[in-house]
């Protein structure tokens, strides 16, 4: 990623930072979520409890999307096709994958084409509208952050930041509002109820690349958000914020964890190369976010896939969960290997091919 606030470089940081979300989702689906059936006591119980809240990487994820997508069109504004150049690369990064993994979905579950055809057009996060199973969840999160920019960079291209940060903030206050309007309906999947995570990194993205951005007021705004996280979290815990089951934690469930992972977004760019946040540069993070696409996309199909060969599929011990997230995670991570070096890289590297060809030197003035 690359700002112009105050250096070009990459930020490692966010790498890392991309690498916590996507082991948070893993791991709350290895253990929490597999578990959640049983009754577990002792050092099992403790696990299953404090991995429940990993779910909320998905939101880190949309955060941390918002920002650097946001940032990437902030920045190709004043670069000649710049619009097309973000839909090209975007289009090589997504869509390999995502198609090649809906034709293994075709082929190998049963029923799946209603399914397919949903998640062909990016409507996968819809199927629970339709009494449609959602055969490999993680692509509802995919299908959000399409919806999102289907729209989202004709407003960044084309408007004065000050107008996309007056957008951003509306949709930060009227999807909690819409939210709160729908209960008691579950909003958990649906793309006109969460699009507010992506406008918060957006927010982030405008902030650093404007004149009031300095390192002293970024601190400020680091502090109050995690005060304010904590204070949200604190209060409406007792009152039913950590579930959906009433009107408060529909409306602002996600809350309190989009603005601590603003938070952390936001310092992982202030203090980039510092040494507090060195746990967001060490290699097997960095590596993760590097991976964490691929890996996303398929870790519960790796995970269907084993507990049909191990016939994994009722009770299980702690110490087969434990082993079962083992081999899980090892899987993805090799899966996820090869498809980088043989998928993904080459689809990205091919960019270039699908924009205009520049103006050969010796025709640049003809007809001026």
């Amino acid at each position: 990623m690359k700002t112009d606030c105050k250096t070009s470089e990459h930020v490692r940081e966010l790498d890392g930072v991309r690498g916590l979300a996507i082991l948070m989702v893993l791991v709350y689906h290895m253990f929490s979520f597999r578990m959640r059936f049983q009754h577990w006591a002792g050092a099992a119980g403790l696990i299953a409890s404090l991995t429940q809240p990993l779910w909320l990487g998905v939101d880190l994820f949309f955060v941390l999307s918002g920002f650097l997508i946001t940032g990437v069109l902030l920045d190709g504004k004043s670069q000649p096709h710049g619009l097309r150049k973000f839909f090209v690369r975007r289009a090589l990064r997504i869509l390999p994958l995502y198609y090649l993994v809906l034709v293994v979905i075709w082929f190998f579950y049963r029923n799946s084409h209603a399914f397919v055809a949903l998640g062909f057009v990016y409507l996968a996060n819809v199927a629970p509208l339709f009494g449609i199973e959602m055969i490999n969840t993680p692509l509802w999160s995919l299908s959000v952050e399409e919806h999102f920019y289907l729209g989202w960079p004709w407003v960044v291209h084309f408007l004065r930041r000050r107008t996309v940060v007056v957008i951003a903030l509306a949709l930060c206050i009227l999807e909690p509002a819409a939210r709160l309007l729908a209960f008691p309906r579950d909003v958990y999947f649906y793309s006109w109820f969460r699009f507010d995570g992506l406008a918060y990194g957006a927010l982030l993205a405008c902030f650093i690349r404007s004149s009031y951005f300095t390192r002293e007021r970024a601190i400020r705004i680091m502090s109050a958000l995690s005060l304010a996280a904590l204070l949200v979290a604190g209060i409406g815990l007792p009152l039913g914020l950590g579930h959906r089951r009433n009107a408060l934690g529909t409306a602002l469930q996600f809350f309190p964890a989009q603005l601590l992972f603003s938070a952390l977004v936001l310092a992982a760019v202030v203090f980039s190369r510092h040494r507090g946040t060195q746990p967001l540069r060490w290699g097997v993070l960095r590596l993760a976010g590097d991976l964490s696409y691929c890996m996303y996309l398929i870790h519960m199909m790796v995970a269907g896939a084993l507990d049909g060969w191990f016939g994994w599929r009722g009770e299980l011990t702690f110490a087969v969960t434990a082993l079962r997230a083992a081999l899980i995670m090892a899987c993805t991570f090799a899966i996820a290997l090869l498809s980088r070096s043989y998928l993904e890289m080459p689809a990205r590297n091919s960019w270039r091919f699908f924009m205009p060809a520049a103006p050969r030197p010796e025709l640049a003035n003809v007809g001026r």
